[in-house]
């Protein structure tokens, strides 16, 4: 399994990357490895741990390192030249997905063997170039699905239409969008945003990650359609294999303090096993997402940002709770859709399904059967509240990734805009999830033990 940027790779040893910086660090925090790499070197982050080899997208630049003492093993520069990696990912049939922004981010094909060796492609994929904007990509468990979150950008010339999430063949070079024929009409594996809205009602997709029925996409949207309306974080989940996208529906995100204070914007999150010692059953996953208290998703920088953390049980309860309200709202037991606040370009029949009830949302949710009549569900009276279990002051959270330990409990380690790692131990207090802030961070290559040793440090985050 391979994940970008900062992520675990086996249960002793983690890989962090931070603007030019690689770290290889045990637990204890203690550097094993350290290279460095220039900031635009280091953009995306492909672990291939069957074969001990690890791949870095960058601008204009693409490398091949081993896991075990980072040598490269070769490095080639991209064809479209002066890239800007947004998606790096590797399929199995030895072919790494490469997008930057250059050519409206018509994305490249390479042999993982041989870097040097590029795969002819007439790709239908374009991330639509645009530095200031973001794109995600995830490959589904069997390596055959590719999926896309893709903020609109520049107006690409290509012709194709443009879908704000898409599920691509990577069966053939073309990365063309999944489509089913159903009942003689070919209905297309995409969403897009109505034509009217889609140059300022922008969707900033910060991760994606998947369980085994749905795909989720962390993302920085507005509260509703118009355009004024403030930004939040809002997770997006869909069913796997679901032709027509009809079970997307979305969930507003909350990340407070204690104090009441928010933190609006997510940046990044980690699909994580929580260990024996942390939750109330077996096999518990949670969601852990990094969050700046800014505004504005091109420019998120606060002087503050923090993790939440939401267990997918929290998840599925409100999604269950949404879609019931949702589609209980009755007119002559018909389903009343309201229309003023859906972005997505969708058909609604002329007249609404009828009304149901929770057992029918919850086959409905299970993705077990896909109900063409409820699509694409928005709800903007329902939100996901959680208290942080770390903040940090004038430092700017990204990238995290956490690991269950033997022990039973689980780590996180976080990126920071200041080429920092913090590495977060959770401890058992008072009940679920309860988190203690334990940090053990490195600091221009160095590794503080101690509170006192830190507290003497200048600049430290």
């Amino acid at each position: 399994m391979s994940k970008t940027s900062l992520l675990s790779f086996s249960s002793l040893t983690f890989l962090s990357t931070l603007f030019g910086r690689i770290l290889i660090t045990t637990l204890f925090g203690r550097i094993i490895s350290d290279n460095s790499f220039s900031r635009d070197n280091l953009r995306n982050i492909v672990v291939d741990e069957e074969n001990g080899v690890l791949y870095l997208g960058g601008d204009g630049v693409l490398y091949k390192l081993r896991t075990d003492n980072f040598s490269i093993v070769n490095s080639i520069p991209y064809t479209c030249g002066s890239c800007y990696s947004k998606v790096l990912l590797k399929t199995n049939n030895n072919t790494l997905i490469v997008c930057g922004v250059d050519d409206n981010g018509k994305c490249a094909l390479y042999n993982s063997t041989n870097l040097a060796i590029s795969v002819n492609v007439n790709s239908g994929l374009f991330l639509y170039g645009n530095r200031n904007k973001t794109a995600v990509g995830l490959l589904n468990s069997e390596g055959t699905d590719l999926y896309v979150g893709l903020t609109y950008g520049q107006a690409a010339n290509n012709g194709l239409p443009y879908y704000v999430i898409s599920n691509r063949d990577t069966d053939s070079t073309s990365f063309n969008i999944i489509a089913n024929d159903i009942g003689g009409v070919f209905v297309p594996r995409g969403l897009r945003i109505k034509e009217q809205i889609k140059n300022s009602y922008l969707i900033y997709f910060r991760a994606v990650f998947q369980t085994k029925t749905h795909v989720y996409f962390l993302t920085n949207q507005r509260f509703q359609s118009p355009i004024d309306s403030p930004y939040v974080s809002k997770l997006i989940r869909i069913c796997k294999d679901d032709y027509g996208f009809y079970s997307y529906i979305d969930l507003e995100l909350e990340c407070k303090n204690t104090m009441g204070d928010k933190f609006s914007l997510v940046q990044h999150g980690d699909l994580i096993e929580l260990g024996d010692k942390l939750s109330t059953s077996q096999d518990m996953q949670a969601l852990v997402a990094t969050f700046a208290a800014g505004i504005d998703p091109e420019n998120p920088w606060s002087n503050r940002s923090a993790i939440c953390l939401y267990t997918m049980k929290e998840i599925q309860e409100r999604i269950i709770d949404a879609q019931t309200r949702i589609v209980s709202k009755c007119d002559n037991g018909r389903m009343v859709y309201n229309e003023s606040f859906t972005y997505i370009d969708v058909a609604r029949p002329a007249i609404g399904p009828p009304c149901q009830n929770e057992s029918f949302v919850k086959d409905y949710m299970s993705c077990n059967t896909i109900f063409e009549s409820y699509r694409t569900l928005t709800s903007f009276d329902t939100k996901l509240n959680s208290t942080a279990i770390f903040t940090a002051d004038g430092t700017l959270l990204g990238k995290i990734a956490g690991s269950s330990l033997a022990e039973g409990y689980s780590d996180l380690l976080v990126g920071t805009d200041k080429g920092n790692v913090k590495k977060v131990v959770s401890f058992v207090l008072y009940g679920l999830m309860p988190f203690l802030s334990t940090i053990l961070a490195i600091h221009g290559g160095q590794y503080y033990s101690t509170c006192t040793n830190i507290k003497t440090k200048n600049n430290f985050h």
